[in-house]
């Protein structure tokens, strides 16, 4: 239930605002990358800075994506506070019901706020 909003030649520019007053500081995502490859976080000052010279900064020629950064646990935090470290739980859905088999934990490295191993994680 993250705020997010995708952008590209479709974009509605009311509501791109509307995200980036709400959202000082967020993750941007090329939506065709993969495995945590040009994952940016975005901090703008939305007291000292123009909102279209902000927009014309964060909109690309690319299909991107914006979205609220997420505020992990304080206990998560432990384990590294500078990425979120996320437990993924594996399901399938199947005659049989939901199939959970396994699921499994990933830490970013310190210093780095991106927990896939490819990104530096």
């Amino acid at each position: 239930k993250r705020d997010a909003i995708t952008i590209n030649k479709n974009t509605n520019l009311k509501e791109l605002k509307s995200f980036l007053i709400s959202n000082n500081k967020f993750i941007k995502k090329n939506i065709f990358e993969a495995c945590g490859r040009g994952i940016e976080i975005i901090n703008i000052d939305t007291e000292n800075e123009n909102i279209e010279d902000v927009i014309k900064s964060v909109v690309s020629n690319n299909d991107i994506i914006l979205e609220e950064l997420v505020t992990q646990s304080k206990d998560l935090s432990e384990f590294n506070s500078t990425s979120v470290n996320p437990l993924r739980c594996i399901t399938f859905n199947t005659k049989q019901g939901i199939m959970t088999p396994f699921f499994f934990m990933r830490f970013g490295r310190e210093g780095k706020f991106i927990d896939n191993g490819a990104a530096g994680g």
